[in-house]
This record gives structure tokens, C-alpha cells and sequence, in this order.
């Protein structure tokens, strides 16, 4: 009587479910920036180049109708925008299997995380980059020696200009500016916000009812960025692909040892001709 057994065939695509749900665990864990802007991966479709997706363009505005007169009717317009898919995040390793063996570290696991993680950060110096470059001058706030209350009520008026929203903004500052943040008077640290309280990934607390998160992955080229404060909707993102990962022989580095490569496809777009962002320069 032959006997069934359950091998690498049976178990292969349980694997990749196991790996790809360690990806998006550690690339999550590893971005501060992906839960403050808004995603649009699921406009994403098979064989484009971009994302095309919808944006609403006008709002409605009171009317103040006299009586016995009829109000005018009003549309809500929306428009279509695109994102272009043009950022290829690749890594690519070898794990010979002797120093696997000899190892007490699972390597491949371990690799695997690290080479998410290293995705993680990579989006979020590409959003700082978009953010950054894509801000109306017009919004910038002047920084002097520190980072004051003064700068950042100034900050808040500039998008308060602009219109922009006043829920889902977030302040993002450098490790230089944390404990400058920390001494001004109005700002509460996270860990009294209240259990009722949802805190970002990076958010040390609030000011003026603002999340403010403090980020280490600064691109460099852009010191003279001191923070960012910005809306939900200054920046899109959109992913074609999610991180995907692939596993072949490498047999010029002995029997059993496996080269991996893992990459996703992306884009960003800045929205609202960078109005909905605020820059502390100087």
C-alpha cells in the first residue's frame, strides 16, 4: 500500500502565504509614513503603467435662498488624476547552505525580514522626497535656531489658508527637533493620550491636537527641512505590486544553496499642487 505524503509540493503555496505574511508585517512595522497618507492600490490595475484614480474637485457651497424663491441645484465634481508606477524596489542575496547549516540564526527568515524592512524605510525616504519637493513655497515657515511654538502655529495657519482640512494632518519632524517638540508647553506625550486614543507607528504625542511623528530615515540632501507638517491627502500612494518574493538554486555555491530576490512595484504623486503641505525651512 503506498503511503501519501506531504512534501514541499503540497506545502509550497502554504510557504508563500507564511513568507509574503511576514513582508507585509515587517514592511509595515518598518514605514512611519504609509498609515498618514492615503493608499490607492486598489485602482491599480494588470498591464498599466499607472494609476488613474478618482478625486473630488469641487464641493458643495451654502446657499442663502430668500423665501418663495427655489435654491439653484449643485453638482459634487469629481476628476480623475494619475500616478505613475515608476519606482522598482529590487534586493537580491545568496545564503550558501553549509554557513546555513553551521548557523544558529534561521537565515532565511531572518533575510527575509531584514530585506522588508530595508523596503519599509526605502518608502518612506522616497515619500519624505515627493513631500518635500512637491510643497508650495508659498507655505514654508522660516526656521531659526529651534523649533518653536511660534513655527508651528505658523505652520498650522498656512494650510489653514489653503483650506485644507483641519482632521488628519500630522507634524513629522527629526530626531533633532524631538526634544525641541518636547519642551513646549501644549505638547502631550503619547502615553497620555488615553486607551481610547489610536497612536500612529512613530507618533510621540500631539500638539495643538496634531500627531506628531518623529522619523530617523530623513532623506539626505534635505537638512535644511527641519519638519513637515501635512494632510492625509498631500500625498498618494499606490503599489501594482506588493513585495513579492522568489527563491532559485544556486548551485555554484554548493548543493542546496538558494539565491532570493524580493520587489515591488510603486509610485507617488504629491496632490493639491503641494498646498496641503508645510515646510519649516532654513
Amino acid at each position: 500500500m503506498s503511503e501519501l505524503v506531504i512534501g514541499n509540493t503540497e506545502l509550497a503555496a502554504t510557504k508563500q502565504d507564511l513568507v509574503a505574511a511576514l513582508v507585509q508585517r515587517t514592511l509595515v512595522a518598518s514605514s512611519k509614513l504609509g498609515g498618514l497618507f492615503t493608499d490607492v492600490s486598489q485602482y491599480a490595475v494588470k498591464g498599466a503603467k499607472s494609476i488613474s484614480f478618482p478625486y473630488r474637485s469641487q464641493r458643495f457651497a451654502v446657499q442663502k435662498r430668500a423665501s418663495g424663491q427655489a435654491g439653484s441645484t449643485q453638482e459634487l465634481v469629481y476628476a480623475n488624476d494619475q500616478l505613475e508606477l515608476n519606482e522598482n524596489y529590487y534586493i537580491s542575496w545568496i545564503i550558501e547552505n553549509f554557513d546555513n547549516l553551521q548557523s544558529v540564526i534561521d537565515a532565511e527568515t531572518d533575510s527575509i525580514s531584514d530585506a522588508a524592512a530595508a523596503h519599509g524605510e526605502q518608502f518612506d525616504k522616497d515619500a519624505f522626497k515627493k513631500l518635500i519637493d512637491g510643497a508650495a513655497a508659498g507655505n514654508n515657515v522660516t526656521f531659526s535656531s529651534a523649533i518653536t511654538k511660534e513655527n508651528i502655529t505658523e505652520m498650522i495657519q498656512k494650510l489653514d489658508e489653503q483650506n485644507v482640512p483641519e482632521d488628519m494632518r500630522s507634524l513629522i519632524i527629526r530626531p533633532a527637533g524631538k526634544k525641541q517638540i518636547m519642551d513646549i508647553g501644549d505638547f502631550v506625550n503619547a502615553n497620555k493620550l488615553g486607551s481610547d486614543r489610536i497612536v500612529s507607528r512613530g507618533q510621540i504625542g500631539e500638539l495643538y491636537g496634531i500627531p506628531v511623528v518623529m522619523s530617523n530615515l530623513w532623506p539626505s540632501g534635505y537638512a535644511t527641512t527641519r519638519a513637515l507638517m501635512a494632510h492625509k491627502e498631500a500625498l498618494f500612494y499606490g503599489f501594482q505590486s506588493g513585495p513579492q518574493v522568489g527563491e532559485a538554486p544556486a548551485l555554484e555555491y554548493g548543493v542546496g544553496s538558494k539565491r532570493f530576490a524580493m520587489d515591488q512595484l510603486l509610485g507617488f504623486k504629491t496632490m493639491q499642487s503641494g498646498k496641503f503641505v508645510s515646510k519649516l525651512v532654513g
